[in-house]
């Protein structure tokens, strides 16, 4: 069992380090240049160089992809050029209603779920067991951003 735990965790750091990779890949091909985005569309050429230098964007790539991964080991996910506050205490805010929201919807899982599957683990072969699985396939199927919208539409204005 031990072994089983260790070779699954050295396939997980393996994972993580792939995903990192392909993030890092991800970012770096998108054509939207960092420096234009930060300094603005009219800022000079001296202004742009600084901003790739302080960002490290002017070093090659894989020495960039060693600053990102020692910054993401040690903690620092780096500074929002937006807001220029620390990422970090950016997502550390947001964990509380991260939490709330994924709490409501584990429960909300559970109390219509549960008693779902268990009528139709009951009744099986009967319309209440095809009833259950098509709206749950459908709902399944369905994109989220649409369901949200009709379900946001629904309980806020028809409902409410």
């Amino acid at each position: 069992m031990t072994k089983y735990i260790f070779r699954r965790l050295i396939w997980s750091g393996v994972v993580l380090i792939g995903i990192s990779m392909i993030v890092f890949v991800i970012t770096y091909v998108v054509p939207a240049d960092p420096a234009h985005m930060i300094a603005g569309p009219r800022a000079s050429p001296e202004v742009l160089e600084a901003i790739r230098h302080q960002l490290a964007l002017d070093q090659p790539l894989p020495a960039q992809y060693i600053r990102y991964m020692s910054n993401l080991l040690h903690g620092s996910l780096g500074t929002s050029w937006r807001t220029k506050r620390e990422v970090r205490v950016i997502i550390a805010e947001r964990i509380p209603a991260t939490v709330q929201l994924a709490v409501a919807a584990i429960l909300v899982q559970l109390l219509i779920g549960l008693p779902v599957g268990l009528v139709s683990a009951v009744k099986r072969g009967t319309w209440a067991d095809r009833l259950g699985m098509i709206v749950s396939l459908t709902l399944v199927a369905a994109p989220t951003f649409w369901l949200g919208l009709i379900l946001l539409y629904l309980f806020a204005f028809k409902l409410s």
